[in-house]
């Protein structure tokens, strides 16, 4: 190896927009009768995994790379643990550097070849805990990694351990005992072990284990072990007075030991220059053995004798201190230095020393480490910043398309880098690779459904883009921002950040950036369609169309062409056009066959044709396109997979328009059991398979078979998506109607007064969930003999649906006639 290659082609880290914002065609609020969904939009790859057991995997592992030396003591601590059976929950807690982890790292290393699972998680915030159950996903099955969302990964990964049997989780460096709660509610038949800092916190957890600093014994053995060959008698005494001096602190003994293996000093050499530094770093004794001043205390004499050794691993150990601390991709580095080859040689020495753990893929690096070295002026030469250094790497190595599947394995182990960085940084910090690295990760978590992490990071990036001027930035970032309000289910605020950003972008200043102002325009058109505003959707198209022919072909992609079709094709099938929507669609197919391939975009539009033909009253000729969603999806993804699902309910769908009950229903089951089985009685999933399965028992006249689902359904989608979102309206129609043709009317009432209520409140007026749901109440108020009211309700439907349908809907004559009895 020699010099490593330099990029000619300059990077640039302006940030970019997402991608014109797509709109779902195959969705299905149902009207008066069941309120089924039935329809999934298949841009969402869910959750789905071969079927694994225990037997299938052993000896699967992740544990850190530590040298066995290094460790003593602790017997009776590690018997603890021994001890534990399976279901058994054991909590590590004591000061930093008192040796929590490595405790936990030696108890995992027994057994780990004859266990199903080892796996270890830096668990130090709610996102890193998901981010290492989603790792483990991607381990058990490679497959997954294909279109899997990191909470879904993670969702599955807990269900996986509960039925699996024989495996151990580490928990290290866990912050706050409630971000772990859930984890270890049922460890069934498998066991794990938390490490903390934190004492308090831990009742109902697990049993507890209070580490404290070695025995004077055992911290003297420790030293001598390290010394090895080089340890005589005679050196025993300035051991003792070396480990008082560290406070009998592992983490600080293993560095000194280092130390005077590497530069080959005497210990009592070693223990002059200690005391001297101390008297010079801190006037007086420490007080309290502070866990950060004990390794500050030996923290000059080891940054001077590698300092002499090689200059340039101080710059590498600057970087490294704003990273997270375990688990950082070696890669990351590659180009921190002129020559690739004096990266290797910079870590190397720094593991000699014992400043970092080295493995052949990452690096990890103690926390307390890293808060010393942040804390001191820059020791590289020339003196840099290591902050500023690290930025640059990282959004170096972040280049890329963060929503591409193939590239989110990857991005899971960036991301609590990246997080700790930006935490690093100041609340002010601004410039172009600052904003892309906010952008790109943002980009990440909205392709990961977690739009609450992506605003975060979102609106710092806006704030920074508007405090600097950058008025290009600016609009962009607030289409992103409304975007991800979209996401979030906050369509107010997703809308008047729209509106600002579509005014901005059509400002002379910007330079008539047509691309960027098509994907204004765009997320504008999706979230005004969200809110059943058609009409301005409709406008909004009307302009992009305009747009889109002052503009080259080539500044256009096929998928971000085929991404407007189908939002055109969506605006016109609200809009009762089903026969433009379906020529729309057809093209939108060809295109995406053309550069995807087989790939998620195209089970989109083959989805999309089937529930158009259906709207079109030809079930018959969607079938094809539904049969071959179904076979598509199963050989790209396998027996089971989210995706699979969907195509399976999207068929069964089908099959309902054409009166084909048994068929209908065989899938729905299929469906629902697959659900169940892959991601758990509670997940969103789950319950719109519920729901669709209670449309079947509904036509089949089974209320009491429908009515525990529905119940269920509601609970879950109340749970995940809380009480006021527009599925619980969804819910609600469901229960009602069952309710209905159950002829319990006055039961069936309250919840078709609240569908409506949530459907106010969350999509508005002349939205199809909305005009569903009036249908609903109007029906059970006639039931139950309240003619006045139901009049008031189909006077409110009919304005409603002939503004969205047109007179000769079936909604709207629906409405008509409930009006006139």
């Amino acid at each position: 190896m020699g010099k490593r290659n330099k990029r000619k082609t300059k990077r640039k880290y302006s940030v970019r927009s997402e991608g014109s914002s797509s709109i779902a065609v195959a969705q299905n609020f149902g009207v008066a009768s069941t309120g089924s969904n039935a329809h999934f939009d298949l841009r969402t790859v869910s959750v789905s995994v071969d079927s694994l057991d225990s037997e299938s995997i052993l000896g699967l592992s992740n544990l850190p790379f530590a040298d066995t030396v290094g460790f003593v003591g602790r017997q009776m601590e590690m018997d603890v643990i021994a001890r534990a059976g399976e279901g058994s929950v054991c909590v590590i807690h004591g000061l930093g550097g008192a040796g929590k982890t490595r405790m936990a790292l030696e108890s995992a290393r027994v057994g780990v070849e004859s266990r199903a699972i080892t796996w270890w998680i830096v668990a130090d915030s709610p996102e890193n805990v998901t981010l290492g159950l989603a790792s483990l996903t991607q381990a058990v099955s490679p497959q997954l990694a294909l279109g899997l969302s990191t909470s879904e990964s993670a969702t599955w990964a807990m269900g996986w351990l509960q039925r699996t049997a024989d495996w151990l989780l580490i928990l290290d460096n866990v912050e706050d005992p409630r971000t772990i709660r859930d984890v270890v509610a049922s460890p069934a038949s498998g066991r794990v072990i938390v490490t903390s800092r934190r004492r308090f916190g831990w009742d109902g957890i697990g049993s507890e284990i209070s580490l404290n600093p070695l025995s004077r014994a055992e911290a003297v053995q420790l030293l001598a072990e390290l010394l090895g060959e080089r340890m005589d008698s005679a050196a025993i005494p300035s051991l003792s007075e070396i480990a008082d001096e560290l406070g009998d602190l592992p983490l600080g003994l293993i560095q000194a030991g280092s130390y005077i293996t590497q530069t080959q000093v005497a210990p009592k050499y070693y223990l002059e220059r200690l005391r001297s530094r101390a008297v010079r770093m801190y006037g007086v004794s420490t007080e309290g053995r502070n866990p950060e001043q004990t390794i500050a205390r030996i923290w000059d004499i080891t940054l001077e004798a590698i300092a002499a050794r090689n200059v340039q691993a101080i710059k590498i150990l600057e970087i490294l201190s704003y990273f997270a601390s375990g688990d950082l991709p070696r890669e990351v580095l590659a180009a921190a230095l002129e020559d690739e080859l004096d990266v290797i040689e910079a870590l190397t020495l720094l593991a000699s020393y014992s400043m970092i753990q080295l493995s052949p893929s990452v690096i990890d690096i103690h926390r307390l480490v890293q808060a010393v070295v942040r804390s001191k002026p820059s020791l590289a030469d020339p003196p840099a910043s290591g902050m500023t250094a690290a930025l640059d790497l990282m959004a170096e190595f972040v280049h890329g398309d963060a929503k591409d599947f193939r590239a989110w394995p990857r991005w899971r182990s960036l991301v609590p880098h990246i997080e700790a960085l930006i935490q690093h940084l100041p609340s002010d910090y601004g410039g172009e690779k600052f904003r892309y690295l906010l952008s790109e990760t943002a980009r990440f978590y909205s392709s990961q459904d977690q739009p609450v992490e992506a605003i975060r990071l979102r609106e710092r990036a806006l704030a920074s883009s508007i405090a600097e001027g950058d008025q290009k930035g600016t609009f962009i970032h607030l289409s992103n921002l409304a975007d991800n309000y979209k996401d979030h289910g906050d369509l107010l605020k997703a809308v008047e950040l729209a509106e600002r950003a579509v005014e901005a972008s059509r400002g002379a200043a910007v330079g008539g950036d047509s691309s960027s102002r098509l994907h204004s325009l765009m997320v504008r058109a999706a979230i005004r369609r969200s809110l059943g505003d058609t009409q301005g959707a409709t406008e909004d198209m009307a302009e992009i169309m305009t747009l889109i022919r002052s503009m080259p072909a080539e500044a256009i992609s096929d998928e971000d062409f085929a991404t407007i079709l189908n939002n055109a094709a969506a605006i016109a099938r609200d809009s009762g056009l089903y026969d433009q929507a379906l020529t729309v669609m057809k093209e939108a197919l060809r295109i995406s066959e053309k550069f995807g391939s087989n790939g998620p975009q195209v089970l989109h539009c083959l989805a999309n044709l089937a529930a158009l033909y259906r709207d079109l009253g030809r079930p018959s000729d969607g079938l094809p396109f539904a049969k071959k969603a179904l076979r598509l999806s199963e050989d790209i993804y396998g027996a089971r997979h989210s995706l699979v699902i969907a195509a399976c309910s999207n068929l069964a769908g089908l099959y309902r328009s054409l009166q084909r009950p048994n068929d209908a229903m065989k899938l729905a089951r299929r469906a629902l059991a697959d659900a169940q089985a892959l991601l758990g009685q509670d997940s969103s999933l789950t319950a719109i398979c519920m729901n669709n399965l209670c449309a079947d028992y509904i036509n089949a006249g089974q209320y009491d078979e429908a009515l525990p689902l529905a119940k269920e359904a509601l609970r879950i989608t109340e749970k995940n998506l809380g009480d006021g979102h527009s599925s619980v309206a969804n819910r609600l129609s469901q229960l009602a109607a069952i309710y209905f043709h159950q002829e319990r009317h006055l039961e069936a009432l309250p919840y078709a007064e609240r569908a409506v209520q949530v459907a106010a409140g969350t999509v508005g007026k002349g939205h199809p969930l909305a005009i569903s749901t009036l249908a609903n109440l109007a029906i059970n108020y006639v039931a139950v003999g309240d003619f006045g009211a139901a009049a008031w309700v189909a006077s409110e439907g009919y304005a409603q649906a002939l503004a969205r349908y047109g007179p000769d809907h079936k909604t709207t004559r629906l409405f008509k006639d409930l009006g006139s009895d």
